[in-house]
C-alpha cells in the first residue's frame, strides 16, 4: 500500500525542454507544450495528477522576461519570469506599488519566492492567490505574446475558472504593466491558516491615478474578482459604510471547503475590505 501512495505522487510521463528565446516558447505552446515558470503550483499539480502534460517548456532562461523598469509614461512593467523575492526587494515596486512588494513578501516560504514568479502565480489561476487582487484593484494588465502578434488585456480577463485561465495555446504572458505615475495608494490584507500560508480570502485595495478607488478580492469566487459595486459606493465622499453596504454576500460564490464556509469567507472578507480601506484613510 505504501508503494501505491508513493506512484500515487509520480506525475504522469512528460518530456522535458528548456527555452532558448521567447519564439522558441512561443512556438512550443502553440504545438501543446505546457509553458513551466517557476512551478512551485504547476508541478505539485503534475504530481497529484490534477494536471497533465506531454512537454513542459522551461522559460526560466528567458532574461528578457525577467526585471522590473518604469517607462516614460509612469507605467511600471514587470517581467512575467520575475520571481516574488525579486518583486519584494525591487526599489521601484517598494517606491510605486509598495502593497504589491507586501503581497509578494507573504508567498510561502523563501525558497518558494525564490522559485514563484510572477506570471506563474497568474496563469495559474488560483482564485486565492495573492497577486491578483492586488494587480486587479491597480487596473493592471497582461502584454500577451503570440506568434507574431501582442495584445494586451486587464489582469481579471486572464481568469475562466478555478485554475483555469483564458490563453489560448502559443500565447504567452511576457509582462504585466501597472500605471503608475505617481507612487500608488494601497493596501493588500489576508487572512490565512498559517503565515506565509495560502490565504482563505485576501483583499486589495488601491486610489488610482483618476482619483477612483480600485477594489478586487480572492477566494469568493471561482476566480479573483474586482467588486465593483464597491468600487461604484467609493465614488464621491468616498463613505466607506457605503462600500461595506455594497460587499454582499449575495454577490459572490464562495467555496465550502476544510478551511472555511463560504459563510465565513464572507464575512472575513468585509473585515479585511474595512481594515484595507482604513489603511487608504476612506472613511
Amino acid at each position: 500500500r505504501d508503494r501505491d501512495n508513493a506512484e500515487d505522487m509520480r506525475p504522469a510521463r512528460f518530456e522535458y525542454e528548456s527555452a532558448a528565446d521567447l519564439p522558441e516558447a512561443i512556438a512550443a505552446s502553440a504545438s501543446g507544450a505546457v509553458p513551466l515558470a517557476g512551478g512551485q503550483s504547476l508541478l505539485p499539480a503534475l504530481k497529484r495528477r490534477q494536471r497533465a502534460a506531454e512537454l513542459l517548456i522551461d522559460l526560466g532562461m528567458l532574461a528578457e522576461l525577467r526585471g522590473v523598469e518604469r517607462d516614460s509614461t509612469g507605467r511600471l512593467w514587470i517581467g512575467a519570469m520575475t520571481r516574488h523575492q525579486e518583486l519584494f526587494r525591487s526599489s521601484l515596486v517598494r517606491e510605486f506599488f509598495p502593497a504589491l512588494a507586501e503581497a509578494a513578501s507573504l508567498i510561502g516560504d523563501r525558497q518558494v519566492r525564490n522559485r514563484g514568479t510572477i506570471g506563474g502565480n497568474l496563469c495559474f489561476a488560483d482564485p486565492r492567490a495573492n497577486l491578483p487582487p492586488m494587480l486587479i484593484a491597480a487596473r493592471a494588465s497582461l502584454r500577451i505574446t503570440s506568434p507574431g502578434a501582442e495584445r494586451e488585456v486587464p489582469v481579471e480577463a486572464l481568469f475562466r475558472g478555478t485554475q483555469q485561465n483564458t490563453l489560448a495555446a502559443g500565447e504567452i504572458v511576457s509582462a504585466v504593466a501597472v500605471p503608475c505615475p505617481a507612487p500608488l495608494v494601497s493596501a493588500y490584507r489576508e487572512l490565512a491558516p498559517q503565515r506565509q500560508g495560502v490565504p482563505i480570502v485576501n483583499v486589495a485595495a488601491a486610489i488610482l491615478p483618476d482619483g477612483g478607488v480600485g477594489v478586487a478580492a480572492g477566494g469568493l469566487g471561482a476566480t479573483p474578482l474586482r467588486l465593483s459595486a464597491v468600487e461604484g459606493a467609493l465614488t464621491g465622499e468616498r463613505r466607506r459604510g457605503a462600500a461595506l453596504d455594497a460587499f454582499d454576500a449575495s454577490r459572490f460564490s464562495a467555496m465550502d471547503d476544510l478551511h472555511a464556509s463560504s459563510q465565513y469567507r464572507v464575512r472575513a472578507g468585509r473585515v479585511l475590505l474595512a481594515r484595507a480601506l482604513e489603511a487608504l484613510e476612506i472613511g
